[in-house]
């Protein structure tokens, strides 16, 4: 049920800004859902809908966090997604 509702969020803020903005904090908060496969899908669904704002310091500090988690998949996915680079945090 909560794929669904991340890949509906998803759909939708893909072709509109303004929900893409509001849907960011519930995407960063599936982050630490204790499902694999829901947080994994949450990390790829802000990463198809990051060109639309930018990530706020408590979205990160979430974000991070599941770096810190012994989950090695969802660790390889998130430091996929993050980079830092010359203009500071990016997400691909």
């Amino acid at each position: 049920m909560r794929n669904a509702a991340v890949d509906s969020l998803c759909e939708l803020a893909v072709h509109c800004p303004s929900f893409a903005r509001q849907s960011q904090d519930f995407l960063v908060d599936m982050f630490n859902d204790e499902i694999e496969s829901v947080r994994l899908n949450a990390i790829n669904s802000l990463r198809k809908i990051c060109h639309h704002f930018l990530l706020r310091q408590d979205q990160l500090d979430i974000m991070l966090s599941v770096l810190k988690v012994n989950h090695l998949l969802s660790y390889s996915h998130t430091t996929k997604q993050l980079s830092l680079g010359p203009g500071g945090l990016t997400i691909y």
